[in-house]
């Protein structure tokens, strides 16, 4: 009996344990030329695949397959006919923070990821400590929702957000009036969830900030509507991963700050040319003058020749170790020797 008991506590612990296995189908939305194929590369547990997929139209390409999603991370590539990569995407997506419900089949619909994107470097720890106002969409929202759209979005102001409108009821049918708000589920990553049943065909859409204080629609991203086509299957969810919020040019975050090397900071107590701990001190002090910004030069170590071909900043030999030149001797958690 006890044996009994104890292979039933394995296989139970085993299913209970066992990764979700869906059916995902990637689609991208992309433009190939003439002898261009795209492949999607697949990285779970340490192990990559490389997936050709299949051309649909002028404008996507797509691969359906079951897979476990746990720990699953995907980006995609061009490729010529001898399968040399003419691009690569250089970030990749994840699929563990997707907030999937009961749904067996996951539709993945994204957009080439351009690395001038300002979502890449305006996603930083200025916005992170800005903006605190993160949470994770409710699961009642998701347990009808058909489509989930999310678009990486950095918006300094506190009381800006995202929001969504479209030629259809459910988006507000362009009524500024009745926009969708979006949830910052991270730093800079907006969602909502929608149940888009009663419609079937192409949907034109497009994103917007609208002011959380006064409730108000501040104003539409620039450029052409954005659209996707709907069509639905059973127990399936839709998720459109947008990229490249457009926005108006007195929109993109602007900041002031300081430029100085650390060989140039000077402080009381150090020995005169510039030491880690001068650090503190600068910041502190543009804190107090109302910066947000410090620039300094690489503080690698360079110490290669021991010569004076060593002073130069961007020859480090180590992308670790950082420059012994900075240390505070004061702050060494040793005496040093008068030898």
């Amino acid at each position: 009996m006890f044996i009994g008991l104890f292979a039933f506590a394995i296989m139970r612990s085993f299913f209970l344990n066992k990764p979700r296995i869906m059916t995902l189908t990637f689609t991208l939305r992309y433009a190939t030329q003439f002898g261009e194929h795209i492949c999607l590369h697949l990285a779970q547990n340490g192990v990559t695949r490389v997936i050709p997929m299949r051309f649909v139209d002028t404008q996507s390409w797509r691969i359906e397959l079951d897979t476990p999603i746990h720990n699953l991370e995907y980006h995609f590539s061009i490729r010529d006919d001898s399968e040399q990569t003419l691009r690569e995407e250089f970030h990749s997506r994840t699929l563990t923070s997707l907030p999937v419900a009961h749904q067996t089949t996951l539709h993945l619909i994204d957009a080439w990821d351009m690395p001038n994107f300002p979502e890449h470097f305006l996603v930083n720890k200025v916005l992170e400590n800005t903006r605190s106002d993160v949470a994770a969409l409710a699961p009642s929202s998701l347990s009808s929702a058909t489509h989930l759209f999310e678009i990486r979005v950095p918006l300094y102001e506190r009381h800006q957000q995202v929001c969504l409108l479209g030629a259809h009821e459910a988006l507000g049918h362009w009524d500024t009036e009745h926009f969708i708000p979006l949830q910052q589920v991270a730093a800079g990553v907006w969602q909502t969830a929608l149940d888009l049943s009663a419609f079937n065909g192409t949907l034109a859409y497009k994103y917007g900030i609208f002011d959380s204080l006064t409730g108000r629609f501040v104003s539409f991203e620039t450029g052409e509507n954005r659209s996707i086509v709907i069509s639905h299957s059973d127990d399936a969810l839709t998720i459109v991963r947008d990229l490249g919020y457009r926005f108006l040019p007195e929109q993109l975050w602007r900041a002031a700050g300081v430029a100085i090397p650390i060989f140039s900071l000077r402080s009381r107590n150090a020995l005169g040319s510039g030491e880690f701990a001068d650090l503190k001190l600068l910041g502190d002090w543009a804190k107090n003058v109302g910066l947000s910004l410090i620039q300094v030069l690489p503080i690698n170590d360079s110490s290669a020749n021991y010569s004076w071909d060593d002073q130069f900043p961007y020859s480090a030999i180590s992308v670790y170790a950082l420059h012994p030149q900075y240390v505070s001797i004061r702050d060494l958690p040793y005496t040093l020797t008068t030898q």
